[in-house]
């Protein structure tokens, strides 16, 4: 069979893409049919191959090599011509291929395809004019500046074509030669960057086919901005020392925003806050000017932090009101070091204000002082002259203006005065010291400078103590402690101490009593202050210690019990107890302790309050309660004795009443006789017919509720009526003193008086002189009475019963029926009350 050459077709690819090398497989005739397609490459080997011999062209099978190209390559029979594809085309599939195609019936056909690889150029870097690449943004620039850049080209086959491109910039490229054929290099000058390059893109683009789009890099400026304007807003008018100004500055311009800075002449001030947004920077400065501000220029500056050295400023002279401000010092003649008593001394003040001071005032330890040319203080301007001074003029001096914008104090200047030392007041001047005891006894003085030495004496000998029995303490040379112990009774008396400084030694010695040691004395004047219901408090007064420690203990004692409650110990006179129960009766025991033992105790009484009280008044109130609480008592029963009286002398006429009963169960009429007029002596059985009544009766309430009984007056005769009780009890007491005892259960049935029953007084209480007891109704007829003279010291139990003194009608009496009414009287002896 016959072979049939065609002319080479040259493809191109582009690295890393696809490539398709075709083949014609239609065969010449229509009888015809493809059997086989072998493909080659570089005549070596084959490659790919389809087989159709045992079928169709379309169902044919394809084989490929294993390792290598095989593994890319593709034969398409759907497209017209058919094409052999390479995937991921590398520079190493560039060559010739051979397309041979096997025919039933014609000869066979051989294609040849030259695979030409394009290789595109690298992704173009944008360099700076340092050499550092640029990602995406170029810069900072300032500006104003000129910025440079290189575009960079590796790669590329063929050789790729670089091109600069901006919208509204002008550029000044120029292309780099260099002797690498791999690498390709194009600058680009933009100059003079202003606010309008800011963001602008800039591109750089590569290309060396027509196949793909060119590759390209972009970056855009980023541009260093100046601010443009610098405005102080603020007033003109003076400001006042040491109040609080808000003064704003406010930058405009500025790329990133401006740092504003503030300056008093060259002093920065760093009290200030900012506010950025757009491109203006707002500042607000906090000033309180000082007297020194005075006249100085206050500078609000904006800067770029990115463009170092430039910047921009406002600035404006500020008037500063100001108090007076003064400074005190001794005359330069004077030296405060040397300072004796009787010599003179003068200060000096200055005073700077603004505007001028119109008071000066001098202060000795805060004290005004006034001009006293007699006792030698002298005021004169701005000078304070002190002549002949004594050791009492020592102290802080200093000195006070005044002006409309206020008023200035001037610092302290001590005055030390020199003098011998003295004794120093509130020390222990008595020491209690048993035989062979010690004792330290404190000696402390007061001098200026300092003691240098001490002299101790005992008035029995008069000779100097050695000075190793006595020291300083804690270094304190103002302080001496002699260390004395007596040995017989003649070494108590009379310790004298004297200290001795640069001035000279001490006039007067401090004088110290040793005393044998003994108890201590009592506390006294004790008062009771704060009383609750679960807590006192006390308070006394120290008694003589006898010359040793002493420290104080308080007994808390139930009176009820006699039992300890608490104790407390304290080294002052005031105990706060607590945890005590409410309503208690307790007596106190306050007494001293020393070394040598106890005081007597000072013993007195007092109490906790109810749970529902609380007494925090004056002490003395407080201690006069139960006197308060007696009187209180002897009013009430005054009260109710006197009621009582009243209804005696309401009860002595005597009265006729007739009840009536009416009974549902029977109309029987009949006559019974009044009680009046019984006169004591008989009892129950004794007198008058009357019925005898048991002698523990029922008891009813004193309101008389359910009694069904009432006297009525009829033509002197007292009908006994079924109606609602109105019976009342009449009591009469003639009484010496005060406090009584009961008088109750008065026994009242409807046929009489069953028996008046007075319990016995007490022996030593109170004596009842007379007694009248009496019953009347309410329309004033008196149904019993009773007179009798009782002995003291006791009231005897008296049997009462009814006699007959005048005409009463009965009407329907319910037999047995009975009704009880009780009479008491409120006793304050005992708290309690007795019913009439």
């Amino acid at each position: 069979m016959g072979k049939v050459d065609r002319p080479v077709i040259v493809v191109k690819a582009v690295l890393n893409e696809t490539a398709s090398l075709p083949c014609d497989v239609i065969p010449p005739t229509s009888s015809d049919s493809v059997i086989l397609v072998v493909w080659y490459r570089n005549e070596l080997k084959p490659i790919y191959s389809l087989d159709s011999r045992d079928g169709f062209f379309r169902t044919a099978t394809h084989w490929r090599e294993k390792t290598g190209l095989g593994e890319r390559l593709n034969f398409k029979t759907d497209s017209s011509p058919t094409l052999l594809t390479i995937n991921n085309v590398q520079e190493a599939d560039e060559g010739y291929y051979r397309c041979r195609v096997d025919f039933m019936k014609s000869p066979t056909r051989n294609f040849k395809v030259h695979l030409t690889l394009i290789v595109p150029p690298q992704k173009p870097v944008i360099l700076d004019k340092t050499g550092h690449s640029i990602d995406i943004i170029a810069g900072p620039y300032i500006e104003g500046s000129d910025a440079k850049f290189t575009c960079k080209v590796l790669g590329g086959k063929p050789k790729p074509t670089i091109k600069w491109r901006a919208s509204t910039m002008n550029l000044e490229t120029n292309e780099i030669s260099i002797m690498d054929s791999n690498m390709k290099l194009m600058e680009v000058i933009v100059h003079n960057l202003n606010r309008t390059h800011l963001n602008q893109s800039l591109a750089c683009e590569a290309t060396n086919n027509n196949i793909e789009a060119p590759v390209s890099t972009v970056i855009y400026l980023d541009i260093y901005l100046k601010p443009f304007n610098v405005t102080i807003l603020e007033s003109n008018q003076p400001l006042s020392v040491d109040r609080q100004y808000k003064i704003i500055c406010l930058a405009m311009g500025s790329r990133p925003h401006a740092t504003i800075t503030w300056w008093l002449n060259n002093t920065p001030l760093i009290d200030f806050s900012e506010e950025k947004f757009e491109n203006i920077t707002n500042s607000t400065l906090t000033f309180a000017p000082s007297m020194n501000d005075h006249n100085k220029t206050l500078v609000c500056r904006s800067e770029n932090p990115k463009i170092p050295g430039e910047f921009m400023e406002a600035s404006s002279i500020i008037d500063v009101m100001f108090p007076p401000v003064l400074v005190l010092s001794f005359g330069p003649q004077v030296n405060p070091d040397d300072i004796e008593e009787g010599d003179d001394v003068y200060f000096e003040c200055k005073v700077l204000a603004n505007p001028a001071a119109y008071k000066l005032e001098w202060m000795h330890n805060g004290v005004l002082i006034q001009q006293n040319t007699k006792n030698g203080v002298i005021i004169s301007g701005s000078t304070l002259v002190l002549q002949k001074i004594k050791r009492q003029v020592a102290g802080n001096y200093s000195c006070a203006a005044s002006s409309v914008e206020g008023d200035g104090k001037s610092n302290y200047v001590q005055l030390r005065v020199m003098y011998k030392p003295v004794c120093k007041p509130n020390q222990k001047y008595v020491y209690g010291v048993a035989k062979e005891e010690n004792v330290q006894v404190i000696c402390e003085v007061d001098g200026f400078p300092s003691p240098t030495s001490f002299v101790w004496l005992f008035n029995h000998t008069n000779k100097p103590i050695p000075e190793a029995r006595y020291s300083s303490a804690d270094n304190r040379k103002a302080i001496s402690i002699l260390t004395f112990s007596p040995q017989s009774e003649s070494d108590y008396g009379i310790l004298m101490c004297s200290a001795i400084n640069a001035v000279g030694q001490q006039k007067e010695p401090c004088i110290f009593h040793i005393i044998p040691a003994g108890l201590p004395e009592p506390p006294y004047n004790c008062t009771v202050n704060n009383q609750t219901s679960d807590s006192i408090e006390i308070h006394c007064m120290e008694g003589f210690d006898n010359g040793q420690s002493q420290y104080f203990v308080a007994e808390v004692i139930d009176q009820d019990t006699d039992m300890l409650v608490t104790n407390m110990t304290s080294s002052k006179l005031i105990f706060k107890i607590g945890r005590l129960s409410p309503g208690k009766s307790l007596r106190m025991n306050v007494y001293a302790v020393n070394t040598r033992g106890r005081s007597e105790a000072v013993v007195f009484e007092t109490f906790t309050l109810e749970s529902a009280q609380k007494h925090t008044g004056d002490p003395s109130s407080l201690t006069t309660t139960p006197v308060i609480a007696a009187l209180l008592g002897l009013a009430a029963i005054s009260f109710i004795l006197g009621a009582v009286a009243l209804c005696v002398l309401r009860g002595r006429r005597v009265r006729r009443s007739h009840q009536r009963y009416t009974d549902t169960h029977s109309s029987l009429t009949d006559k019974t006789k009044c009680l009046s007029d019984l006169d004591g002596g008989g009892g129950v059985a004794g007198g008058g017919g009357g019925y005898e009544i048991e002698k523990t009766p029922d008891v009813v309430q004193c309101n008389n509720k359910g009694v069904d009984f009432r006297a009525t007056r009829n033509d002197d005769k007292c009908s006994l009526n079924s109606v609602a009780p109105s019976i009342r009890p009449s009591v009469e007491i003639d009484q010496s003193t005060t406090n009584p005892s009961s008088i109750e259960d008065i026994l009242v049935t409807s046929h009489g008086i069953s028996e008046h029953l007075i319990p016995s007084l007490n022996s030593g209480d109170a004596e009842y002189q007379n007694a009248s007891i009496s019953l009347v109704s309410n329309d004033g007829c008196k149904i019993l009475q009773n007179n009798k003279n009782y002995s003291s010291p006791f009231l005897d139990r008296t049997r009462y019963s009814s006699s007959p003194a005048a005409e009463c009608t009965v009407t329907s009496i319910a037999p047995y029926h009975r009704e009880v009414i009780t009479v008491r009287t409120p006793l304050p002896h005992n708290d309690q009350e007795s019913c009439v």
